[in-house]
């Protein structure tokens, strides 16, 4: 499972078009995690500026064990082609979980909606800090029964 959570994110990480699993659903069975929405707004805090949150509403089902939940920001020009990462003046990722816990960054799938705060952190590779102004956000949702999915777009980055 891990292997295949990783491969996912790394075509995520890549700029890959990512569509939700319906296999699941088709044979009856879980329908895969469900994303709301993500927030308008990244926030930079004034204290810690290599951390910013994303508020996105999620659900899924069959526990936190095998679940896996990457987002990413990232600011600079052309961040939707696939490895804009290497190009963006600033990134910030969940990916910093993985040196703590083998899992990474887990949810909580028990069927109901939550409305979580996420922490990214700017990555090793990332070229500086996230300025106010527009970034490429990916919010990316795996649950333990195989399914995915995966919500981008642009959102403002303002500081808190």
């Amino acid at each position: 499972m891990r292997k295949s959570i990783a491969a996912a994110a790394s075509l995520l990480a890549a700029g890959a078009a990512v569509a939700p699993a319906t296999a699941n659903a088709e044979e009856g069975g879980p329908a895969g995690p469900e994303v709301a929405f993500v927030n308008a707004n990244v926030v930079v805090s004034g204290a810690h500026r290599d951390e910013a949150t994303v508020l996105a509403k999620y659900r899924c089902d069959g526990g936190r064990e095998g679940t896996h939940l990457w987002v990413s920001v990232k600011q600079g020009e052309n961040l939707e082609a696939e490895g804009s990462s290497q190009w963006a003046t600033a990134h910030y990722d969940t990916n910093y979980m993985w040196a703590r816990d083998p899992a990474g960054m887990t949810m909580d799938c028990d069927g109901q909606w939550h409305a979580d705060r996420v922490t990214v952190k700017m990555t090793p590779a990332s070229a500086g800090l996230l300025q106010r102004g527009s970034a490429w956000v990916q919010f990316c949702a795996f649950d333990n029964h195989g399914g995915f999915t995966s919500v981008n777009g642009y959102k403002a980055v303002r500081m808190g």
